[in-house]
């Protein structure tokens, strides 16, 4: 599967920098489908996390800090299941329909076989049969990207870095001359 991977470290501005990349794309009549984070407000303290469809705007609770009964927890999260399953759904009925298909993010949780997992397996089955799912955007913590790369056999066209002037990293993928 082809990909374009924005990577950074961790609270670094991945989710952000993907937001601006996919308006830029949208100025250029380039669809984008998928599930992505929506980014904090600046300077708060974050106790909640959601996930949005590209798509349709649909917004979903993935994570939370605060105890949830019948959620399993990692860490200090306590885990929507309902939501990667929903997000699984998304991203699968977008992958043909769009020219980028938004994955933010895939961590830990994936290599792990849970999260995205499913979707991102399947997926590949998918192009590996007919090279039809749109270019994958995936958002991947610096420290992952080797292991990520490797588990779901990604064609890396670009690998963007958040850490660098965003103008220049958003001219790798669209330039608006």
């Amino acid at each position: 599967m082809i990909a374009i991977v924005i990577t950074g470290d961790k609270n670094s501005g991945k989710s952000t920098f993907t937001h601006t990349l996919c308006s830029r794309l949208d100025e250029f009549g380039i669809s984008t489908g998928g599930v992505i984070q929506i980014p904090p407000l600046p300077d708060q303290d974050q106790k909640e996390w959601f996930l949005s469809d590209q798509s349709t705007g649909e917004v979903r609770l993935l994570l939370t800090t605060e105890e949830t009964q019948g959620w399993p927890r990692r860490g200090r999260f306590s885990i929507n299941l309902d939501t990667f399953e929903w997000a699984k759904e998304r991203l699968l009925a977008s992958a043909e329909k769009y020219d980028f298909l938004v994955v933010d993010e895939i961590g830990p949780l994936e290599l792990e076989g849970g999260g995205y997992h499913e979707a991102l397996v399947e997926l590949a089955d998918r192009d590996e049969i007919d090279s039809s799912v749109g270019i994958l955007l995936a958002i991947v913590r610096r420290e992952l990207l080797e292991k990520v790369v490797e588990r779901y056999n990604l064609e890396v066209s670009q690998i963007i870095d958040v850490n660098n002037p965003w103008e220049e990293e958003l001219d790798k993928v669209v330039r608006l001359e």
